[in-house]
């Protein structure tokens, strides 16, 4: 009996081995892969000299005093950005919160970005994410252990929500609120609709600023999968802890919620650690 229960406790110990080894190499080549992507991404930055600043007086009210607040006439412009965050999240209205680390790199000249996330789940089991918009198209892949693929959407529904993330995330790369890609509705002191077009896809948001000028939200229709069916809902985000980055004044707190007719689903929060802004870390 005794060999019986050493033989089997060897074999358990070997196959949590074995899934420590394979969950090792599976994460050492998705951030291969997360690398390669980068790259890809980051090629496509062009720098710029100068801003174009007669654009800002044709802005609306609450968009130029927002960019006022960064100092803009005297910024260069943002050609790339990296930043990372400690964040929560989860998977459903009822289901726990679970912490996690991301980093995100963001091009603006041609619009793009890609974020990566870790989640320890518990001890030696991990979830690894990457969610992409390049050339316009976005891709969303999640794989536990990084090998066990159990997302990876890509299609019409993702590149409108990747689009839609990019616009909502000017509030950390405000010279991108410039480019030809885009445009601006006067709504009123402290409202402003963004139309963002691009690849052939185009999508709105409308931004709230405060008193002093800074973003505090932002909502759009966003496309999202609920039920096994994508379908377009409000997407809110909520931003605050205003902190000095380089001269820029970013939102580095926030939490993120789908309205829907059940009620609210607020299902990722963060807190953003650094930013970084055009050079390659």
């Amino acid at each position: 009996m005794l060999d019986i229960a050493l033989y089997i406790l060897l074999g358990i110990l070997g196959l949590l081995v074995l899934i420590w080894i394979i969950g090792f190499v599976s994460r050492v080549l998705f951030n291969n892969q997360f690398k390669k992507e980068t790259k890809v991404l980051l090629d496509l930055v062009s720098h710029e000299e100068n801003l174009d600043l007669d654009k800002i007086e044709k802005l609306p009210k609450p968009v130029k005093k927002w960019l006022r607040l960064h100092n803009i006439k005297h910024q260069q412009p943002i050609d790339k950005a990296y930043m990372t965050q400690d964040i929560k999240m989860r998977l459903g209205q009822d289901k726990p919160w679970m912490k996690a680390t991301a980093k995100q790199y963001v091009t603006t000249k041609e619009p793009g970005f890609i974020w990566k996330v870790l989640v320890k789940m518990m001890p030696g089991v991990h979830i690894s994410g990457r969610d992409k918009y390049i050339y316009g198209q976005g891709e969303m892949l999640i794989k536990v252990m990084s090998f066990l693929k159990v997302v990876d959407s890509k299609g019409l529904e993702i590149d409108q929500g990747t689009l839609i993330r990019y616009l909502a995330e000017i509030c950390w790369v405000p010279t991108a609120a410039l480019n030809d890609y885009i445009t601006w509705e006067d709504i009123d002191d402290h409202h402003a609709k963004a139309i963002m077009s691009y690849k052939d896809i185009t999508a709105e948001g409308i931004f709230e600023f405060n008193d002093e000028g800074h973003m505090i939200s932002f909502e759009a229709l966003r496309y999202g999968e609920f039920d096994g069916i994508y379908q377009l809902k409000p997407w809110h985000i909520d931003m605050n802890g205003i902190k000095d980055f380089s001269g820029f004044k970013l939102p580095t707190e926030g939490k993120v919620i789908w309205k829907l007719e059940d009620g609210d689903y607020h299902w990722y929060q963060f807190i953003v650690t650094n930013v970084v802004f055009n050079e390659r870390v």
